[in-house]
């Protein structure tokens, strides 16, 4: 399966929450932090997951069929479980 890896980084002077659906997992970024993710790219006509944004907070939902992978900025992978 084809993937795409980028990174969700907080702005300076601001932390960030990273949430993921619909497991619901939680990540807080401290300012200038960031998180490795990288996610399954479905094939033609598979849904390609959402993403909101918020002042404080980030939403990224899983795209049809795949399950996101995640490494926080010392490159340890973080647990987040797809359906």
């Amino acid at each position: 399966m084809t993937t795409v890896k980028f990174i969700v980084q907080a702005a300076p002077g601001t932390p960030l929450i990273v949430q993921f659906e619909p497991q619901g997992t939680e990540f807080e970024l401290a300012p200038g932090d960031y998180l490795t993710v990288e996610r399954p790219v479905p094939g033609k006509g598979g849904l390609l997951g959402g993403v909101t944004h918020e002042p404080d907070r980030l939403t990224l939902s899983e795209p049809e069929g795949g399950t996101a992978r995640l490494w926080n900025s010392r490159g340890k992978e973080l647990p987040v479980f797809g359906y």
